[in-house]
């Protein structure tokens, strides 16, 4: 489902890019070559694509003033765990930076199937970098189940186009009202 158009400053262009670098770096030993998750000369691109996400994730939920708990954008290694936790409602979302002309969302299958990481939401932000803006897009973790599964360039993945996003899910209540912290 649709359920926004988020701004975003542009400076986080500049930060998403430096940490996608110090993410890939630090994860060289979990994604090398010849393993299940390597991604190649991709990889910066992708970790810094997903970052830039995270950030605007945490944007907008801060503008809204929504309580949140957030896993680190950059670790030792990579974490096995959704990437926000709403804090009033407990919901976990996994959130996941999607390039501009993309028509497509994906999922991991792995990813999806690990237990661990298994979030109540998946949260596609589909960044326009030009005019710092993003369209928000949340599914049910469950729905993902039924997608399409695709072998893409490094691993299968739950696919889905993005014109038939819009009768997914519901959104939580904590993300329809800005200003529930009033009620």
């Amino acid at each position: 489902m649709k359920i926004d158009n988020i701004t975003f400053p542009k400076i986080f262009l500049k930060l998403a890019e430096e940490l996608g670098k110090t993410r890939t770096m630090l994860s060289k030993k979990v994604y090398k070559e010849g393993s299940e998750k390597y991604r190649g000369e991709d990889e910066v691109k992708i970790s810094r694509l997903g970052i830039l996400g995270e950030l605007i994730a945490w944007h907008d939920l801060t503008n809204k003033n929504i309580l949140f708990k957030a896993t680190p954008l950059i670790d030792e290694k990579p974490i096995a765990e959704p990437d926000i936790e709403l804090l009033l409602d407990n919901i976990k979302i996994d959130v996941k930076g999607v390039g501009y002309f993309t028509t497509e969302l994906m999922v991991n299958e792995n990813a999806h199937k690990n237990i661990g990481k298994r979030p109540n939401q998946y949260w596609f932000i589909k960044i326009d970098e030009y005019r710092c803006r993003a369209e928000s897009y949340l599914v049910d973790s469950r729905d993902v189940d039924g997608w399409e599964l695709i072998q893409k360039k490094y691993t299968p993945a739950y696919c889905k186009d993005i014109e038939d996003i819009s009768i997914v899910c519901e959104l939580p209540d904590v993300l329809q009202h800005q200003d529930w912290m009033n009620k």
